[in-house]
C-alpha cells in the first residue's frame, strides 16, 4: 500500500492496480478486490493506489448505481 492513501478496510472506491490493468474497485465480502463496474473478482496481486471520492464518479454512473451508492437518510434528516 502506497504511504497517503486511506485504508482499503475501510470500505469505499479505490483505483486500483494489478499486472494486467488499473480499474476502480472496491473489498468483496472475501476481503479480495472486485471491478467496481461489473463485480469481476481482481487478481490477488491488487494492490490500492488511491481512494476515490464517490463524488467524482457520480456523473459517469448509470441511475440504478447512483441509487445503490447514495447513502440512505435517517428519519432525523428527510
Amino acid at each position: 500500500m502506497n504511504p497517503g492513501v486511506l485504508s482499503p478496510s475501510s470500505g469505499g472506491v479505490f483505483l486500483v492496480k494489478c499486472a494486467d490493468c488499473k480499474c476502480l474497485a472496491v473489498r468483496g465480502a472475501n476481503g479480495g478486490w472486485k471491478s467496481f463496474y461489473d463485480d469481476t473478482e481482481l487478481p490477488a496481486d491488487t494492490e490500492a493506489v488511491i481512494a476515490v471520492p464517490v463524488e467524482l464518479i457520480m456523473p459517469f454512473l448509470p441511475e440504478i448505481r447512483r441509487v445503490q451508492l447514495c447513502p440512505t437518510q435517517s428519519p432525523a434528516q428527510k
